[in-house]
């Protein structure tokens, strides 16, 4: 998983989530627009990953970032937790614009993008570099209005 996202360390030990925890506290604590939430596993309220986004208020836009587990892959966790919080960025902050970014090693995280309605908006080649390699960056977005237009549908 540490391979398919831009902040989490690998080896991940315990202390590396106390801080992370930490951190996510400490954000809120000064008044950051920015929101985290944890993804729990429904039967048993296990953490299986986490999801944030990070509001513009002044620009009415919005970038969310997330991850699961690998154990969680594939298993439609993380669409589910992509559509809620769009919903809750549309609608609660009010938003008109949210966008996602990946690793284009990575395309199951932009199939996510794709199930939930995002519009592909390209690539900045070798934008990021990680674990001494140059990586490509893709992009995805969705408006308000194409969003409330896939609620009409469905």
């Amino acid at each position: 998983m540490a391979a398919t996202t831009l902040n989490i360390p690998h080896p991940y030990h315990t202390d590396s989530a106390v801080v992370w925890l930490q951190n996510i506290i400490e954000s809120r604590r000064l008044g950051h627009n920015d929101q985290t939430f944890v993804i729990l596993r429904k039967p048993d309220d296990m953490l299986i990953g986490a999801i944030g986004i990070r509001p513009e208020a002044k620009y009415k836009r919005a970038e969310i970032g997330y991850w699961v587990g690998v154990s969680y892959w594939n298993q439609g966790y993380m669409t589910e937790a992509v559509r809620r919080i769009l919903h809750f960025g549309f609608d609660e902050l009010d938003l008109n614009r949210i966008n996602a970014s990946y690793f284009t090693n990575n395309p199951a995280s932009a199939r996510v993008m794709q199930k939930t309605g995002m519009t592909f908006e390209g690539i900045m080649r070798q934008h990021i570099y990680k674990w001494n390699q140059f990586i490509d960056l893709g992009f995805y977005s969705i408006l308000k209005s194409e969003f409330e237009a896939q609620r009409t549908e469905s």
